[in-house]
């Protein structure tokens, strides 16, 4: 019911703007919406990108801290195998250059870059190659780690057993820069920062902007000297240590920003585009459709003729232009046909009037032809002159198509009285009416060629005893009226060869009447034998009034 109502107010409203409307503002209104959507969500898909990129940064720095803390620990579990160091520590002796030279030999890779200090259970210095900077040792049998964010050195440090028993202990101190690779800035990420803290936040090692903060909080969001940053932290394999990975929020929202001008940028020439082939499109449904109801227009107020419509596509609408000029063209020629017969008809209507002038004058003259016969006392001559009148009034000036039973028979009784004054009693006359029927009407002077046919076709002049014979009556649904004699009578199959006496202009103007005016099943049938005479029968509806069955 809505959409009725809706399509309704859409047909209340010109096409043109209507087209407007669907190829050109709701397309871009669409568009204008998308982009509406897209610009919203671009900051959180930028944010959703770069917090993805944190957490992969995180955990290839993890990766590689994991890797590298493995060999320096590897490292450490090598030199806790050497019984160099557990002879000195037996022996409570320095070692000799003897076994420091023995000691590089096997591990000079490591002895030559870093710090190296050994240590007796009572934690005296034995030797040192480098400067340790670690506050404690430890009697753990893993590997203690120690940061000096002050001297930017790690160390690892470990305690020599033998038996559960400690004797000593060894430590081994590297450069934070042994790390440098894992915490230094992409180039295409240049203000992301990347660095190693402990549990409780501080600052281990990594980007040295950030030794003087504490990272304690684990928000998404932290600001620092009036620098808002993006955080991510990440919980370092086996250590009790947090990666941390920031971004400064200023160049997060540059990308942002880039984003959104890309899409605008975007959307403007897909909208440019779409509005060129929109406006193309409605211009080559508008501009023939307005044609066509300009050409209406045009056939309206003057000439059919000038409202052809130019059309050269090759669609609908210039199928519907042809037709539309095919409709002008026969109507243009039945206006003229109309205007023709419209002339015709007045023609005939001027002769008409002057044709009612002929009737009066010709009762007039019979009249006067009548009195004179009285005056003479030719009653026949009088009487004949009498029926041809009524006769004449009933076929000039009645224009009623149909008669009663009773009125046809009178007029077929007028016409054997004016035969009368030609044949005397040549012939008699026999009427069988059934009691009921004079009231159906037939069309008029339905009998009368019938009547003529057999007087001028069936009597001889010399003939004796001739008869003919008019029965009316009912059968079934239909009025039965023939008309016979018993004169000569004729070959059915000669005469339709000869197409004389069947083709008489009287018989075919009853059986056109009868077809045109009542149909099938009504017809004319014509019986006859050479020598024994003719019958005529008519079937006919039977009719009370011109339009009402019975």
């Amino acid at each position: 019911m809505k959409m009725k109502r809706f399509q309704k107010i859409l047909r209340s409203i010109g096409i043109r703007q209507r087209m407007q409307f669907g190829f050109l503002l709701l397309p871009l209104l669409m568009m204008l919406i998308v982009l509406f959507v897209y610009y919203q969500m671009s900051s959180d898909m930028i944010l959703e990108k770069n917090a993805k990129d944190l957490s992969q940064s995180l955990e290839i720095a993890q990766a590689a801290l994991y890797h590298k803390t493995s060999q320096m620990e590897q490292t450490m579990q090598d030199l806790l195998q050497e019984e160099i160091l557990y002879d000195c520590l037996v022996a409570q002796e320095p070692m000799s250059k003897e076994d420091v030279k023995e000691l590089e030999r096997k591990h000079s890779a490591l002895l030559e870059r870093n710090a190296f200090s050994f240590f007796d259970e009572q934690k005296r210095l034995l030797y040192q190659d480098g400067k340790y900077y670690a506050e404690d040792l430890h009697d753990e049998e893993k590997v203690h780690w120690s940061f000096d964010t002050e001297h930017k050195q790690i160390s690892l440090s470990s305690a020599l057993k033998r038996n559960g028993k400690v004797l000593g202990y060894i430590c081994i101190g590297y450069n934070e820069d042994v790390f440098h690779n894992m915490f230094q800035k992409e180039e295409k990420n240049e203000e992301r920062l990347l660095f190693l803290c402990d549990e409780q936040g501080n600052y281990l090692l990594g980007d040295d902007a950030m030794r003087n903060y504490n990272f304690s909080s684990n928000k998404d969001k932290i600001k620092l000297d009036n620098t808002m940053y993006y955080q991510k932290q990440l919980k370092a394999k086996d250590f009790n240590w947090n990666l941390v990975a920031l971004a400064q929020e200023e160049y997060v929202m540059k990308d942002v920003q880039s984003f959104r001008n890309m899409l605008f940028l975007n959307v403007l020439v897909v909208i440019l585009v779409e509005s060129i082939f929109s406006m193309m499109i409605y211009k080559s449904i508008y501009d023939p459709t307005h044609n066509l109801v300009v050409s209406m227009r045009k056939a309206k107020e003057s000439n059919f003729r000038h409202g052809f419509v130019e059309d050269h596509g090759n669609d609908e609408l210039h199928e519907l232009s042809e037709n539309f000029n095919e409709l002008l063209v026969k109507a243009d020629d039945l206006l003229e046909k109309v205007k023709s017969e419209q002339e015709q008809t007045r023609q005939t209507q001027i002769q008409l009037l002057q044709a009612q002038i002929n009737p009066h004058f010709l009762f007039n003259t019979l009249n006067t032809l009548r009195y004179l016969a009285i005056l003479n006392e030719d009653a026949p001559v009088s009487e004949g002159i009498s029926a041809l009148s009524r006769l004449l009034r009933n076929t000039i000036v009645d224009k009623q198509e149909y008669v009663s039973i009773a009125e046809e028979i009178h007029n077929v009784q007028d016409y054997i009285v004016i035969q009368k004054l030609r044949y005397g009693d040549l012939f008699e006359t026999e009427y069988i009416v059934d009691k009921g029927v004079e009231g159906y009407r037939i069309l008029k002077f339905l009998l009368q060629p019938i009547v003529e046919n057999s007087i001028l076709h069936a009597f001889r002049e010399d003939g004796l005893h001739q008869k003919l014979t008019l029965r009316i009556y009912k059968k079934e649904n239909c009025l039965m009226v023939v008309v016979g004699d018993n004169g000569k009578g004729f070959s059915i199959e000669k005469q339709m060869e000869k197409r004389s006496r069947l083709s008489n202009i009287g018989i075919k103007n009853i059986q056109e009447r009868i077809s045109l005016m009542y149909g099938k099943p009504y017809d004319m049938k014509i019986e006859s034998e050479e020598g024994k005479g003719t019958m005529v029968t008519l079937c006919l509806p039977l009719k009370k009034g011109v339009d009402e069955d019975v």
